[in-house]
């Protein structure tokens, strides 16, 4: 009887154990469904921020368009080119500020853009929630790098 007991309470135990299982499991392919909507909105965002993009090109072939008709300034609008290039698993990049202003510049002379000087962009940046702090490189030097996240 005792044996049949013990052996019952250990299927139970199993039985609940399972139950807990079954269920982090279930709440786990929840978050993946939410997570995948996620990701395909923000990839459908992502598109349309590209088409965006690439209607704007096809404006500055058509006719001169002046700033105020431009819906980004140029600052953001080379932010979405240089963080759509990024693969889809880098989420968050430091850079350095020198770095990303000479990326900033050759974008400019690429698109046909007039550069902005560095502190009216690094402004911009600012504007627009990028954070800029300094780091310790090798031993003893430091620089300041851009957070874009």
């Amino acid at each position: 009887m005792e044996s049949e007991n013990y052996s019952l309470r250990r299927h139970n135990t199993e039985l609940q154990i399972e139950l807990t299982l079954t269920r982090k499991i279930l709440n786990m392919q929840l978050e993946i469904d939410s997570l995948r909507e996620q990701v395909n909105k923000l990839k459908d965002e992502n598109s349309r921020l590209k088409n965006t993009i690439s209607c704007q090109g096809n404006r500055k072939q058509n006719k001169i368009v002046s700033s105020s008709e431009m819906p980004y300034s140029n600052a953001k609008r080379f932010i979405i080119d240089y963080v759509s290039l990024w693969p889809e698993d880098v989420l968050c990049k430091q850079i350095c500020c020198a770095t990303l202003y000479q990326d900033y510049l050759t974008w400019c002379d690429k698109n046909d853009e007039q550069a902005l000087s560095s502190n009216p962009l690094g402004k911009k940046f600012s504007q627009m929630d990028i954070n800029r702090k300094q780091v310790r490189v090798g031993n003893s030097n430091r620089e300041w790098q851009y957070i874009l996240d």
